[in-house]
Protein backbone atom coordinates (compact mmCIF):
# COMPACT_ATOMS: atom_id res chain seq x y z
CA UNK A 1 0.00 0.00 0.00
CA UNK A 2 1.45 3.32 -0.90
CA UNK A 3 2.59 5.64 2.37
CA UNK A 4 1.78 8.93 2.26
CA UNK A 5 4.71 11.42 1.40
CA UNK A 6 3.96 14.94 1.70
CA UNK A 7 6.75 17.24 0.85
CA UNK A 8 5.91 19.23 4.46
CA UNK A 9 6.95 16.09 5.90
CA UNK A 10 10.24 16.02 3.57
CA UNK A 11 13.68 15.90 4.66
CA UNK A 12 15.57 13.27 2.28
CA UNK A 13 18.70 15.86 2.24
CA UNK A 14 22.04 13.76 4.24
CA UNK A 15 22.15 16.00 6.67
CA UNK A 16 18.18 16.22 7.87
CA UNK A 17 19.08 12.20 7.77
CA UNK A 18 22.20 12.12 10.02
CA UNK A 19 21.24 9.37 12.67
CA UNK A 20 22.53 11.66 16.15
CA UNK A 21 20.78 14.62 15.10
CA UNK A 22 17.81 13.07 14.67
CA UNK A 23 18.19 11.09 17.94
CA UNK A 24 18.14 14.81 19.43
CA UNK A 25 15.15 16.62 18.03
CA UNK A 26 13.33 13.36 18.46
CA UNK A 27 14.54 13.07 22.44
CA UNK A 28 13.28 17.01 22.58
CA UNK A 29 10.32 16.54 20.70
CA UNK A 30 9.29 13.87 22.71
CA UNK A 31 9.53 16.21 26.02
CA UNK A 32 7.51 18.42 24.53
CA UNK A 33 4.49 16.30 23.49
CA UNK A 34 4.53 13.95 26.78
CA UNK A 35 4.57 17.78 28.42
CA UNK A 36 0.86 17.55 27.83
CA UNK A 37 -0.02 14.22 29.24
CA UNK A 38 0.43 16.01 32.77
CA UNK A 39 -3.23 17.03 31.37
CA UNK A 40 -4.49 13.95 31.68
CA UNK A 41 -6.49 12.55 34.90
CA UNK A 42 -5.55 9.71 37.07
CA UNK A 43 -7.99 7.51 35.88
CA UNK A 44 -6.78 3.91 38.35
CA UNK A 45 -8.85 4.81 40.98
CA UNK A 46 -10.77 1.70 41.14
CA UNK A 47 -10.01 -2.22 39.94
CA UNK A 48 -12.61 -1.39 37.42
CA UNK A 49 -11.15 1.52 35.95
CA UNK A 50 -7.64 0.20 36.09
CA UNK A 51 -9.00 -3.21 33.77
CA UNK A 52 -11.10 -0.84 31.36
CA UNK A 53 -7.73 1.65 30.63
CA UNK A 54 -5.47 -1.44 30.24
CA UNK A 55 -8.37 -2.78 27.63
CA UNK A 56 -8.02 0.98 25.92
CA UNK A 57 -3.82 0.26 26.16
CA UNK A 58 -4.49 -3.31 24.34
CA UNK A 59 -6.72 -1.66 21.56
CA UNK A 60 -4.72 1.50 20.70
CA UNK A 61 -1.60 -0.98 20.74
CA UNK A 62 -2.89 -2.66 18.49
CA UNK A 63 -4.54 -0.52 16.10
CA UNK A 64 -0.92 2.22 16.32
CA UNK A 65 0.90 0.20 13.84
CA UNK A 66 -1.99 -0.22 11.42
CA UNK A 67 -1.98 3.41 11.04
CA UNK A 68 1.29 3.92 11.40
CA UNK A 69 1.72 1.66 8.55
CA UNK A 70 -0.16 3.69 6.55
CA UNK A 71 1.13 7.42 7.20
CA UNK A 72 4.43 6.87 8.34
CA UNK A 73 5.82 7.97 11.56
CA UNK A 74 6.54 11.57 11.76
CA UNK A 75 2.57 12.48 10.45
CA UNK A 76 1.63 9.71 13.39
CA UNK A 77 3.63 11.58 15.86
CA UNK A 78 1.77 14.99 14.58
CA UNK A 79 -1.50 13.35 15.37
CA UNK A 80 -0.47 12.39 18.33
CA UNK A 81 0.49 15.81 19.86
CA UNK A 82 -2.80 17.22 18.48
CA UNK A 83 -4.52 14.61 20.40
CA UNK A 84 -2.64 15.48 23.87
CA UNK A 85 -3.30 19.23 23.17
CA UNK A 86 -6.93 18.15 22.84
CA UNK A 87 -6.44 16.71 26.32
CA UNK A 88 -5.14 19.68 27.45
CA UNK A 89 -7.99 21.93 25.91
CA UNK A 90 -10.33 19.21 27.89
CA UNK A 91 -8.80 19.63 30.93
CA UNK A 92 -8.68 23.44 30.84
CA UNK A 93 -12.43 23.94 29.26
CA UNK A 94 -14.72 21.48 29.70
CA UNK A 95 -12.93 19.16 32.80
CA UNK A 96 -16.65 16.90 33.02
CA UNK A 97 -15.84 15.24 29.72
CA UNK A 98 -12.84 13.74 31.93
CA UNK A 99 -13.66 10.25 30.18
CA UNK A 100 -13.17 11.14 26.90
CA UNK A 101 -9.04 11.95 27.35
CA UNK A 102 -9.45 8.81 29.18
CA UNK A 103 -10.17 7.66 26.13
CA UNK A 104 -7.78 8.56 24.07
CA UNK A 105 -4.73 9.31 25.67
CA UNK A 106 -3.41 5.81 25.91
CA UNK A 107 -4.06 5.68 21.85
CA UNK A 108 -2.25 9.39 21.40
CA UNK A 109 0.43 7.72 23.85
CA UNK A 110 0.91 4.51 22.12
CA UNK A 111 0.88 5.77 18.85
CA UNK A 112 3.69 8.34 19.86
CA UNK A 113 5.84 5.60 20.91
CA UNK A 114 5.77 2.82 19.06
CA UNK A 115 6.04 5.15 15.89
CA UNK A 116 8.95 7.30 17.52
CA UNK A 117 10.64 3.34 18.19
CA UNK A 118 9.95 2.33 14.84
CA UNK A 119 11.82 5.82 13.78
CA UNK A 120 14.71 4.84 15.34
CA UNK A 121 15.00 1.62 13.93
CA UNK A 122 14.89 2.85 10.45
CA UNK A 123 17.74 5.63 11.09
CA UNK A 124 20.07 3.14 12.36
CA UNK A 125 21.40 0.18 11.88
CA UNK A 126 23.48 -2.97 14.25
CA UNK A 127 26.85 -0.65 14.68
CA UNK A 128 24.88 2.38 15.89
CA UNK A 129 21.37 1.66 17.62
CA UNK A 130 22.08 1.71 20.90
CA UNK A 131 23.73 5.20 20.93
CA UNK A 132 20.43 6.28 18.93
CA UNK A 133 18.38 5.56 21.58
CA UNK A 134 20.92 6.28 24.11
CA UNK A 135 20.86 9.53 22.94
CA UNK A 136 17.30 9.98 22.36
CA UNK A 137 17.05 8.71 25.79
CA UNK A 138 19.38 10.91 27.35
CA UNK A 139 17.93 14.24 25.62
CA UNK A 140 14.69 13.20 27.12
CA UNK A 141 15.78 12.93 30.83
CA UNK A 142 17.82 15.66 30.50
CA UNK A 143 14.80 18.24 29.27
CA UNK A 144 12.65 16.48 31.60
CA UNK A 145 15.16 17.21 34.63
CA UNK A 146 15.71 20.45 34.26
CA UNK A 147 12.01 21.63 33.86
CA UNK A 148 11.69 19.70 37.12
CA UNK A 149 14.61 21.60 38.70
CA UNK A 150 13.04 25.27 37.04
CA UNK A 151 9.68 24.77 38.09
CA UNK A 152 10.62 25.27 41.40
CA UNK A 153 11.63 28.52 40.98
CA UNK A 154 9.04 29.49 38.34
CA UNK A 155 5.59 30.07 39.20
CA UNK A 156 2.60 30.92 36.75
CA UNK A 157 0.18 32.51 38.71
CA UNK A 158 -2.78 32.25 36.18
CA UNK A 159 -4.60 30.27 33.21
CA UNK A 160 -3.27 32.85 30.29
CA UNK A 161 0.35 32.34 31.41
CA UNK A 162 -0.05 28.48 31.83
CA UNK A 163 -1.90 28.65 28.37
CA UNK A 164 0.56 30.38 26.19
CA UNK A 165 3.07 27.97 27.84
CA UNK A 166 1.51 25.12 26.59
CA UNK A 167 1.29 26.67 22.93
CA UNK A 168 4.61 27.40 22.94
CA UNK A 169 5.30 23.93 23.80
CA UNK A 170 3.03 22.47 21.09
CA UNK A 171 4.68 24.90 18.04
CA UNK A 172 8.05 23.65 19.20
CA UNK A 173 6.96 20.19 19.28
CA UNK A 174 5.44 19.95 15.61
CA UNK A 175 8.45 22.09 14.47
CA UNK A 176 10.52 19.70 15.57
CA UNK A 177 8.92 16.74 14.17
CA UNK A 178 9.05 18.35 10.62
CA UNK A 179 12.30 19.14 10.75
CA UNK A 180 12.87 15.40 11.48
CA UNK A 181 14.59 13.59 8.00
CA UNK A 182 12.71 10.89 6.09
CA UNK A 183 14.42 7.58 6.30
CA UNK A 184 14.77 4.94 4.05
CA UNK A 185 12.10 2.10 4.61
CA UNK A 186 13.97 -0.58 2.53
CA UNK A 187 13.74 -3.29 5.37
CA UNK A 188 10.08 -3.05 5.11
CA UNK A 189 8.07 -2.19 8.63
CA UNK A 190 7.86 -5.89 9.56
CA UNK A 191 3.56 -6.22 8.95
CA UNK A 192 1.85 -9.02 7.07
CA UNK A 193 0.15 -8.42 3.64
CA UNK A 194 -3.63 -7.94 5.17
CA UNK A 195 -5.52 -6.53 8.24
CA UNK A 196 -5.51 -9.87 10.12
CA UNK A 197 -1.28 -10.19 9.88
CA UNK A 198 -1.04 -7.13 10.58
CA UNK A 199 -2.97 -7.73 13.55
CA UNK A 200 -1.21 -10.62 14.91
CA UNK A 201 2.31 -9.31 14.20
CA UNK A 202 3.25 -7.98 17.89
CA UNK A 203 1.75 -11.14 19.36
CA UNK A 204 4.32 -13.35 16.58
CA UNK A 205 6.82 -11.50 17.67
CA UNK A 206 6.27 -11.44 21.39
CA UNK A 207 6.34 -15.41 21.22
CA UNK A 208 9.03 -15.61 19.20
CA UNK A 209 12.11 -17.46 21.35
CA UNK A 210 14.34 -14.94 21.67
CA UNK A 211 11.66 -12.22 22.68
CA UNK A 212 10.49 -14.64 25.28
CA UNK A 213 14.00 -14.21 27.29
CA UNK A 214 13.36 -10.57 27.28
CA UNK A 215 9.79 -10.28 28.02
CA UNK A 216 10.91 -10.20 32.06
CA UNK A 217 12.76 -7.38 31.88
CA UNK A 218 10.31 -5.42 30.27
CA UNK A 219 7.68 -6.14 32.86
CA UNK A 220 10.57 -5.14 35.26
CA UNK A 221 10.83 -1.92 33.40
CA UNK A 222 7.31 -1.07 33.57
CA UNK A 223 6.31 -2.71 37.26
CA UNK A 224 9.50 -0.34 38.11
CA UNK A 225 8.33 2.47 37.09
CA UNK A 226 5.19 2.42 39.18
CA UNK A 227 6.75 0.89 42.14
CA UNK A 228 10.33 1.41 43.73
CA UNK A 229 12.98 0.07 45.69
CA UNK A 230 14.63 2.80 47.70
CA UNK A 231 11.60 4.01 50.19
CA UNK A 232 11.37 7.46 51.12
CA UNK A 233 13.93 9.62 52.58
CA UNK A 234 14.14 13.44 54.45
CA UNK A 235 16.90 14.58 52.17
CA UNK A 236 17.53 17.97 50.06
CA UNK A 237 14.84 17.47 47.29
CA UNK A 238 17.04 20.13 45.46
CA UNK A 239 19.97 18.32 45.57
CA UNK A 240 18.06 14.51 44.78
CA UNK A 241 16.14 16.03 41.57
CA UNK A 242 20.17 17.46 40.36
CA UNK A 243 21.80 14.51 41.52
CA UNK A 244 19.03 12.06 39.79
CA UNK A 245 19.10 14.52 36.67
CA UNK A 246 22.95 13.96 36.07
CA UNK A 247 22.68 10.23 36.40
CA UNK A 248 19.51 9.77 34.54
CA UNK A 249 20.60 12.13 31.33
CA UNK A 250 24.12 10.70 31.58
CA UNK A 251 23.04 6.55 32.04
CA UNK A 252 21.76 6.01 28.80
CA UNK A 253 24.16 7.82 26.71
CA UNK A 254 26.93 5.61 28.40
CA UNK A 255 24.69 2.30 28.12
CA UNK A 256 24.07 2.78 24.55
CA UNK A 257 27.50 3.58 23.36
CA UNK A 258 28.52 0.33 25.25
CA UNK A 259 25.95 -1.65 23.58
CA UNK A 260 26.99 -0.77 20.05
CA UNK A 261 31.10 -1.52 21.30
CA UNK A 262 31.24 -4.43 24.01
CA UNK A 263 29.59 -7.66 23.95
CA UNK A 264 26.36 -7.51 24.94
CA UNK A 265 26.70 -9.77 27.60
CA UNK A 266 28.86 -7.42 29.18
CA UNK A 267 26.34 -4.95 29.02
CA UNK A 268 24.08 -7.15 30.95
CA UNK A 269 26.78 -7.78 33.65
CA UNK A 270 27.54 -3.96 34.67
CA UNK A 271 23.25 -3.87 34.73
CA UNK A 272 23.18 -6.29 37.32
CA UNK A 273 25.89 -5.07 39.35
CA UNK A 274 24.22 -1.94 39.43
CA UNK A 275 21.10 -3.59 40.50
CA UNK A 276 22.81 -6.17 43.26
CA UNK A 277 24.07 -2.31 44.97
CA UNK A 278 20.54 -1.07 44.46
CA UNK A 279 18.65 -3.81 46.38
CA UNK A 280 21.70 -4.43 49.11
CA UNK A 281 21.83 -0.44 49.52
CA UNK A 282 18.15 -0.14 49.46
CA UNK A 283 17.36 -2.76 52.18
CA UNK A 284 19.60 -1.79 54.30
CA UNK A 285 18.27 1.62 54.20
CA UNK A 286 15.01 0.41 54.39
CA UNK A 287 15.02 -2.20 57.58
CA UNK A 288 17.72 0.87 59.25
CA UNK A 289 15.32 3.67 60.92
CA UNK A 290 18.02 5.58 62.07
CA UNK A 291 18.23 9.29 60.23
CA UNK A 292 22.23 9.49 60.58
CA UNK A 293 24.58 10.80 57.97
CA UNK A 294 25.30 7.26 56.71
CA UNK A 295 21.26 6.28 56.43
CA UNK A 296 21.08 9.39 54.21
CA UNK A 297 24.10 8.06 51.97
CA UNK A 298 22.29 4.50 51.65
CA UNK A 299 19.64 6.29 50.64
CA UNK A 300 21.86 8.23 47.73
CA UNK A 301 23.64 5.11 46.48
CA UNK A 302 20.45 3.47 46.22
CA UNK A 303 18.68 6.23 44.23
CA UNK A 304 21.41 6.52 42.20
CA UNK A 305 22.15 2.58 41.28
CA UNK A 306 18.72 2.24 40.60
CA UNK A 307 17.96 5.04 38.17
CA UNK A 308 21.12 3.47 36.37
CA UNK A 309 19.89 0.27 36.26
CA UNK A 310 16.33 1.52 35.10
CA UNK A 311 17.79 3.93 32.57
CA UNK A 312 20.26 1.90 31.38
CA UNK A 313 18.13 -0.93 31.49
CA UNK A 314 15.51 0.25 29.45
CA UNK A 315 17.98 1.54 26.55
CA UNK A 316 19.19 -1.65 26.44
CA UNK A 317 16.00 -3.41 25.70
CA UNK A 318 15.20 -1.16 23.43
CA UNK A 319 18.33 -1.56 21.31
CA UNK A 320 18.41 -5.32 21.92
CA UNK A 321 15.05 -5.54 20.20
CA UNK A 322 16.13 -3.35 17.76
CA UNK A 323 19.52 -5.23 17.22
CA UNK A 324 17.43 -8.61 17.13
CA UNK A 325 13.95 -7.78 14.83
CA UNK A 326 15.28 -4.31 12.70
CA UNK A 327 13.11 -5.84 9.82
CA UNK A 328 10.34 -5.34 12.35
CA UNK A 329 10.02 -2.27 13.62
CA UNK A 330 6.15 -1.86 13.74
CA UNK A 331 5.49 -4.78 15.26
CA UNK A 332 8.64 -5.33 17.47
CA UNK A 333 7.72 -1.90 19.20
CA UNK A 334 4.02 -3.05 19.61
CA UNK A 335 5.37 -6.01 21.63
CA UNK A 336 7.53 -3.98 23.73
CA UNK A 337 4.54 -1.37 24.98
CA UNK A 338 2.23 -4.25 25.13
CA UNK A 339 4.54 -6.18 27.85
CA UNK A 340 5.45 -2.30 29.52
CA UNK A 341 1.90 -1.83 30.15
CA UNK A 342 0.91 -5.09 31.23
CA UNK A 343 4.51 -4.63 34.10
CA UNK A 344 2.79 -0.99 34.44
CA UNK A 345 -0.74 -2.94 35.46
CA UNK A 346 0.48 -5.50 37.59
CA UNK A 347 2.19 -2.99 39.48
CA UNK A 348 -1.15 -1.34 39.97
CA UNK A 349 -3.24 -4.19 40.91
CA UNK A 350 0.04 -5.16 43.24
CA UNK A 351 -0.58 -1.48 45.19
CA UNK A 352 -4.14 -1.54 45.27
CA UNK A 353 -4.48 -5.12 46.17
CA UNK A 354 -1.88 -5.76 48.47
CA UNK A 355 -0.10 -2.05 49.05
CA UNK A 356 2.69 -3.84 50.83
CA UNK A 357 5.98 -2.34 50.36
CA UNK A 358 8.06 -5.02 51.70
CA UNK A 359 6.29 -7.86 49.39
CA UNK A 360 6.81 -5.33 46.36
CA UNK A 361 10.44 -5.12 47.37
CA UNK A 362 11.06 -8.74 47.20
CA UNK A 363 8.77 -9.31 44.19
CA UNK A 364 10.89 -6.26 41.64
CA UNK A 365 14.20 -8.36 43.11
CA UNK A 366 12.68 -11.48 41.88
CA UNK A 367 11.76 -9.63 38.56
CA UNK A 368 15.22 -8.15 38.62
CA UNK A 369 17.01 -11.21 39.13
CA UNK A 370 15.29 -13.48 36.69
CA UNK A 371 15.47 -10.65 33.56
CA UNK A 372 18.79 -10.70 34.45
CA UNK A 373 19.77 -14.15 33.86
CA UNK A 374 17.68 -14.94 30.82
CA UNK A 375 19.54 -11.50 29.61
CA UNK A 376 22.80 -13.41 30.16
CA UNK A 377 21.58 -16.40 28.51
CA UNK A 378 20.07 -15.39 25.26
CA UNK A 379 23.59 -13.05 24.63
CA UNK A 380 25.53 -15.69 25.53
CA UNK A 381 23.61 -18.21 23.45
CA UNK A 382 23.45 -16.51 20.50
CA UNK A 383 26.71 -15.17 20.77
CA UNK A 384 25.55 -10.92 20.71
Amino acid sequence: MERVNEPLLGGDSRTRNNPILNSVMLGCAMFFILFFSIATPDTLSSDVEGIFIYLVYVVAILGAPLLITRIREKLSMLISLVIFFITFLIFVYASSADLVSVIISPFALELLWISVGSFIFYISDKSNIGLNFGIFFSVYQLLQGLFLLTLNHVQINNNTGFIIMFVIFFIVGVLLILFLGNPSRIRGDGLGSDLVDELVSPFKVMFDKKFLFIIPSIVFIGFSSEFGITGVANVDQYVYVGTNLVVSSLTPLIVGFLFDRLKKMFVVIILLIMGILAIITSHIFVYDSDEDQNHTSYYYVAAVTYTILKCGLTVFIYALVGYLYQKKPLPSNAAIQFVFVTGLVLAYIFTYFISSFYVGFYVLTALLVIACILLLYLTKKHDL
